[in-house]
């Protein structure tokens, strides 16, 4: 560093700040693309969750020897909602 001149120790500083600011947005964009990856994911799990849950009961015939109705449809959006919820996700 001691064989650098003024000159040249500026644009060296220099590159390295906009090597840097780059990185550390190419980091977040990456990062923020991971986020929303996971978030996709985990509500495409949910809905095959829910699919699971409200298939299971769909078919199940009710006390009163009815098959399932809405209100099937409403307790699957709830266990929906209470599965996103949740979900930890950092």
């Amino acid at each position: 560093m001691k064989q650098l001149t003024a000159v040249e120790k500026y644009a060296l500083k220099r590159l390295e700040i906009v090597h840097g600011a780059w990185r550390d947005a190419q980091l977040a964009a990456a990062d923020a693309e991971i986020e929303a990856q996971k978030k996709e994911f985990d509500a495409k799990k949910l809905d095959e969750l829910a699919e699971a849950i409200g298939g299971a009961t769909s078919a199940t015939p009710t006390e009163a020897g009815s098959t399932a109705n809405n209100s099937d449809n409403d307790e699957t959006e709830r266990y929906k909602t209470i599965l996103f919820h949740s979900i930890d996700v950092p």
